[in-house]
C-alpha cells in the first residue's frame, strides 16, 4: 500500500526542488511576477505544503528565504544529504548507530556505509570514532553541576569509567574529544511561531537574563527585517560587538551564584552600592543592555543570552575548562602524553595562574544546540587553546562557591591519535592573508618593520609552512628579502609574522608577502596566500590611507585600583576607530598630566590594532609620591602615528583618597 503522506511529502519536495530550479532558470527574483507556468506549480506547491507540514527552514541570503528541506529533521539539508548520498527520510542512513550529522560533521566517517573502514565493526563502536579524525582520550572526574549529559556534544563524547573517584561526590568518565568537529548550521524562518514546547523553557527571562518588556521592543527592532534566525542572532552579535564596551571586573564565581534560583553573595565586592553597580554592569542582562556595558566572558554570555531569549531564539550557557585543568595536589603536567602538545595549551592556567574557563552560548538551530560565541558554529578552541565543556544551564545556576578550587571537571590521563584514514568528509586547511592583515613600519634606520597577519580558516591544524617576504611582486621578478617558518595555526586562529628590518633599494616601494610560496601545504584554497603594500611614505596616496587611522581613548576607558602594598594597577582600553590597520605605537603612564609636569611611571608598547578592534593595556603596579593624586595614560607620545584625529590620545583619572 501506498503511504499518502509520504507520497505528498515527496511530491511537495519534488515540486519545490523543480520551482528553484526553474526559478534559477528564469533568473526571476522573488519581487517579480513569475511566469503562468512557474505560478501555477506555486500554487501546487502551497496546496501540498498545507496539506503535509514538511520540516522545513529558511536559508539567508541577505535577508530572504529560500524553502530549505530537513524531512529527518537531523540538521543537513536534502540539498546536501543529495550531495552525500544519504537517504533525507532517515537521520542514520546506515544505521551504524551514529547519525549522518555526526558523521559528517565530528566523526568524518562514510554515512553511507555502515563500516567505512571494512574491519568488521561498525562507525558507532568506541574505538571506530577516532579512525578518520584527530581525537583526544581523556580519563575525567566530572562533579556537580556537571553530568555526563552535559559532556556530550558535536565536539565531545562521553561514557561511565570503572575507576573509583578520589572526590566523594565525583564519578570517573571516559571523554573522547573531537577538537576539530565543525558545526554545520542551516537556517530558518524567524520568527518561529511553532517553537516546540520543551523549548520554551529557554526563551523565558531568568534571575540574571531579566529582559523587560522594553527590552524585548528594543531587540525587535535590531532584530526587524531579519527573515531567518540566523540573521537574527548575527544582528544581534554585530550590535553587542559595536555598540557596547567592557567593563572589566572579576569572575561571578568569585563574589556570586544563583543557587535553586535565587541570588547569593558569597561576598561583597565593597559595599551595598558597589554591589549593585557589578550587578547591572555584570550580571543582569537588561541592565547591562540598556547601560551597553559588559564584563568579560561570563558576563558577555549574559548578556547575549538575555538577547536571544528577548528574540525567542532557545538558548542556554555553557562552561568550558581547559582540557587539562589542575588541581593543587595534581603531579606535573600530562602534556607530554600528547603527539599534538599544541592542544596541552592553557593547562599552565591552573592553580596559582587564576584558573581558567570560558563562557559560551549555545543557541537552538536547525533541530541541535549550536555553540555561539562571536560568531555561529564557534569551536572549542580559545584563542589557541583547546577548552573542553563542563556544564550547560539555562542559567548561571547551582555552581557553588569552591568552584575555583574544586572544578566539575577533572583530567587523570589523557592521550591522543591521529586518523589511520581520511575521510569522506575530511576537514579542510586553508591558510589565508588579507591586504589588512599587511602592516608596515618605517624604522628611523630607513629599514621596515614588517607584520603580517596569517588566518587559518579551515577546520584542520595547520602544519608548519614557509613565509616569504618580497621587495616587489615575486610573480613580477620581486626581490626575495628573507624567509620565515610560521605555524602550526589552529583552525580559526591567527598568526602573526614579524620581521623587523626589512631593507629597500631607492627605486622599490612594495613589499609583498606570500605564505606557503612552494605550495607545499595542500588547502582548499589556493588563491589567498599573497598580499602586497605600497610602502608608507614613499609614494603620496599613502597619506590618504593614514589618515584612516584614530587611535582612541576616553575618560571611561581607564581604570585604576589599589593594590594591598599601595600601589595601583590601571588599565587602558585602547581603540582603532579608523578604517586602516593601526601600527604598533607607545603608551606612557604618568603620575599627574604629563602637560604640566606630570612624572612618567612606565612605557609600554602597544598594538597593532586592527580597523574597528580594541587593545587593553595595563601597568598591574604604579606608585605614586606623596601630593599625587591623579593617574594620566597617553597614547602614542610623540605623535609618531598619523591620525584622522589626535585630540582623543590622553585620558586622566583622581584617584579618591590620595593626598
Amino acid at each position: 500500500m501506498i503511504n499518502k503522506k509520504n507520497l505528498l511529502t515527496s511530491l511537495v519536495e519534488d515540486s519545490r526542488s523543480l520551482l528553484i530550479r526553474l526559478g534559477r532558470l528564469e533568473k526571476k527574483t522573488q519581487r517579480h511576477s513569475p511566469p503562468h507556468t512557474v505560478r501555477c506549480l506555486i500554487v501546487v506547491v502551497l496546496l501540498f505544503a498545507f496539506i503535509v507540514p514538511a520540516a522545513e527552514a529558511g536559508k539567508q541570503s541577505g535577508d530572504s528565504v529560500q524553502a530549505v528541506q530537513d524531512p529527518d529533521r537531523d540538521g543537513l539539508e536534502s540539498r546536501l544529504e543529495a550531495e552525500l548520498g544519504t537517504n533525507p527520510r532517515s537521520s542514520d542512513t546506515d544505521g551504524d548507530g551514529l547519525s549522518d550529522y555526526d558523521e559528517y560533521c565530528k566523526y568524518r566517517t562514510d554515512p553511507t556505509r555502515k563500516d567505512s573502514d571494512g574491519d568488521g565493526k561498525p562507525d558507532g563502536d568506541w574505538d571506530e570514532r577516532r579512525e578518520y579524525t584527530y581525537t583526544i582520550r581523556a580519563i575525567c572526574e566530572i562533579r556537580p553541576p556537571s553530568s555526563m549529559e552535559m559532556i556530550n556534544d558535536l565536539y565531545q563524547d562521553a561514557r561511565p569509567f570503572e575507576k573509583e573517584a578520589t572526590l566523594k561526590d565525583a564519578r570517573v568518565v571516559e571523554v573522547l574529544i573531537l577538537p576539530f568537529a565543525e558545526a554545520h548550521v542551516y537556517s530558518q524562518p524567524y520568527p518561529n511561531e511553532n517553537l516546540d514546547k520543551k523549548l520554551k523553557e529557554y526563551i523565558q527571562p531568568t534571575v540574571s537574563m531579566n529582559y523587560s518588556p522594553e527590552m524585548k521592543e528594543q531587540i525587535d527592532n535590531i532584530v526587524e527585517g531579519s527573515a531567518t534566525d540566523v540573521a537574527a542572532v548575527e544582528k544581534m552579535l554585530q550590535w553587542l560587538n559595536h555598540e557596547t564596551k567592557l567593563v572589566r571586573e572579576l569572575p561571578h564565581w568569585e563574589y556570586l551564584h544563583i543557587i535553586d534560583g535565587k541570588l547569593v553573595w558569597h561576598k561583597s565586592i565593597g559595599s551595598p552600592a558597589r554591589n549593585e553597580q557589578f550587578l547591572e554592569t555584570n550580571f543582569l542582562g537588561d541592565s547591562m543592555f540598556k547601560n551597553k556595558v559588559h564584563g568579560t566572558c561570563s558576563s558577555t554570555a549574559i548578556l547575549r543570552g538575555t538577547m536571544f531569549r528577548a528574540a525567542g531564539l532557545p538558548t542556554r550557557l555553557i562552561q568550558t575548562l581547559p582540557l587539562m585543568t589542575r588541581y593543587s595536589e595534581d603531579p606535573e603536567p600530562l602534556a607530554d602524553r600528547l603527539r599534538m602538545r599544541e592542544m596541552a595549551k592553557g593547562y599552565n592556567w591552573g592553580p596559582g595562574n587564576g584558573g581558567a574557563n570560558h563562557t559560551y552560548n549555545e543557541v537552538f538551530l536547525n533541530n541541535r544546540w549550536v555553540r555561539v560565541d562571536n560568531s555561529i558554529g564557534t569551536g572549542p578552541f580559545v584563542g589557541d587553546k583547546l577548552f573542553v565543556k563542563a556544564w550547560s544551564s539555562a542559567d548561571w545556576n547551582n555552581v557553588k562557591e569552591e568552584w575555583n578550587d574544586k572544578r566539575c571537571f577533572r583530567a587523570l590521563d589523557v592521550s591522543d591519535a591521529h586518523p589511520k584514514y581520511k575521510g569522506k568528509s575530511a576537514g579542510t586547511v586553508d591558510i589565508v592573508v588579507e591586504d589588512n592583515g599587511l602592516i608596515i613600519k618605517e624604522n628611523p634606520n630607513g629599514s621596515f618593520d614588517t607584520v603580517i597577519l596569517i588566518h587559518n580558516k579551515g577546520s584542520m591544524p595547520s602544519p608548519q609552512f614557509r613565509v616569504n617576504f618580497y621587495a616587489g611582486d615575486p610573480d613580477e621578478g620581486g626581490r626575495l628579502l628573507s624567509e620565515h617558518n610560521a605555524g602550526p595555526i589552529m583552525p580559526r586562529n591567527t598568526w602573526g609574522e614579524r620581521d623587523p628590518g626589512l631593507i629597500l633599494k631607492p627605486d622599490e616601494d612594495t613589499i609583498a608577502v606570500v605564505v606557503d610560496p612552494y605550495n607545499k601545504v595542500e588547502e582548499s584554497n589556493e588563491t589567498n596566500n599573497k598580499v602586497s603594500k605600497v610602502i608608507p611614505g614613499r609614494q603620496s596616496k599613502y597619506k590618504t590611507e593614514s589618515a584612516k587611522i584614530d587611535i582612541a581613548i576616553d575618560d571611561d576607558n581607564l581604570t585604576v585600583t589599589k593594590q594591598p602594598d599601595g600601589s595601583f594597577r590601571a588599565e587602558i582600553a585602547i581603540y582603532n576607530k579608523g578604517s586602516y590597520p593601526l601600527p604598533q605605537f607607545g603608551v606612557n603612564f604618568y603620575a599627574g598630566d604629563p602637560d604640566k609636569g606630570g612624572r612618567l611611571l612606565a612605557t609600554h608598547a602597544a598594538g597593532p590594532i586592527m580597523p574597528g578592534d580594541g587593545w587593553g593595556e595595563y601597568n598591574p603596579s604604579l606608585k605614586l609620591k606623596p601630593g599625587e593624586n591623579a593617574i594620566s595614560v597617553v597614547v602614542d607620545p610623540g605623535n609618531k602615528v598619523e591620525e584622522s584625529n589626535e585630540t582623543n590620545n590622553k585620558v586622566s583619572k583622581v584617584i579618591p583618597g590620595t593626598k
